[in-house]
């Protein structure tokens, strides 16, 4: 039976949804198909999966149906930051579905720019959702908008999303565990070669590392964790693109190597900000893999930066210096100069390469020299 063109039966419909949850878990069928059957539960239904991160107030779907790519890239790109249900979407008790009147009086909301830039040109009106799961700050939510604004007739389908939540935080979890399973196995594999393998998910948290890994947490000289189990490496640059890799609008680069001296060590690490497909890319949250091989220690070459850009020696032995890690205020310390002086230099070089930001410097002397070891 093809629920968009009958009446949508709100008996039989958990069941059915049901069934088609589960066989996303079996791949028998996928959440596309989950999304395109949901839709029919409200008048012009538009299904989404959504993520929202109420510590960085921004919120993104992947998986959506009814909706356009481009409606999709708009909401992701500025109109997750003004839309007035999130903030309720955020404290809302988790697990309970509601209709949009419940979260935001509609005469407010139609005073929104989220209503007349964004939903009136999709055609919404109202809408329904629920909070599958809130780790931390991040919340994952179903929701379907609607053409409908009585908030009474909408109610049925909040309802039918209450009854689908057990099987919805079900399959997430299964599937999160199966992805678990086959992580282990990668990071076995690196073991086994002697490559160190950290995979750092959202809010910068480690969920795993393999032994060799855990033997550079543990000198600390690389990367650390903090008490609240948050990753950071040592290489400022290098944090900053880890940073934007794992914001829920994932900025370039996907792929990022350095490499950096440590304890009469040379190590190469490379970030990759992993994709598998939309469905578990979002079930399973951004995530950073950074692999560390260890080898004996090589300096890079000052001489290397003069000649490419005509840097002056203070401006290649400073540039040397953040390549390998060092803050702006280490590095002039090193070399016995005035911080206000070293960001002159920092400036001038800059300006000789072509970017403008610290971390831009970084990528591209990795890029251009392999790391210039």
């Amino acid at each position: 039976m093809d629920l968009r063109r009958t009446a949508f039966d709100f008996e039989r419909a958990p069941a059915q949804l049901t069934d088609i949850l589960y066989g996303c878990l079996f791949g028998e069928t996928n959440w596309q198909h989950f999304l395109d059957r949901l839709n029919a539960a409200l008048p012009g239904g538009q299904s989404l999966l959504l993520s929202y991160d109420a510590a960085a107030k921004q919120g993104r779907f992947e998986l959506y149906s009814g909706l356009s790519d481009e409606d999709a890239r708009n909401y992701n790109e500025h109109y997750s930051l003004v839309n007035p249900w999130m903030k309720r979407a955020a404290v809302r008790p988790v697990g309970v579905g509601v209709i949009s009147e419940q979260m935001y009086p509609y005469d407010d909301l139609r005073k929104t720019e989220f209503y007349h830039d964004y939903m009136r040109r999709i055609g919404c009106e109202a809408g329904v959702g629920i909070t599958v799961l809130r780790e931390d700050a991040r919340s994952t939510i179903v929701t379907t908008m609607t053409t409908r604004v009585d908030p009474r007739a909408n109610m049925a389908a909040a309802t039918l999303l209450t009854q689908l939540q057990p099987h919805l935080r079900r399959v997430l979890n299964i599937t999160r565990s199966h992805l678990a399973g086959c992580e282990e196995e990668q990071l076995a594999i690196f073991q086994a070669i002697g490559i160190g393998v950290l995979l750092v998910g959202s809010d910068c948290a480690l969920k795993r590392a393999n032994a060799v890994a855990q033997t550079i947490l543990d000198r600390g000289d690389l990367c650390s964790v903090n008490p609240r189990g948050r990753f950071a490496l040592r290489h400022a640059g290098a944090n900053s693109v880890l940073l934007q890799m794992l914001s829920v609008l994932p900025a370039e680069p996907k792929h990022f190597s350095y490499t950096t001296d440590s304890q009469s060590r040379s190590a190469k690490v490379t970030l990759t900000r992993l994709f598998r497909d939309k469905a578990t890319d979002f079930w399973g949250g951004p995530k950073v893999a950074v692999t560390v091989e260890e080898s004996k220690a090589c300096r890079p070459a000052p001489i290397v930066f003069s000649q490419k850009f005509r840097l002056t020696p203070a401006e290649a032995r400073l540039t040397g210096s953040l390549l390998e890690g060092k803050s702006l205020k280490e590095a002039a310390g090193s070399f016995g100069v005035a911080e206000g002086t070293a960001r002159q230099q920092l400036k001038s070089v800059f300006q000789k390469v072509g970017v403008s930001r610290q971390s831009e410097l970084i990528r591209v002397l990795t890029i251009m020299f392999g790391g210039l070891s």
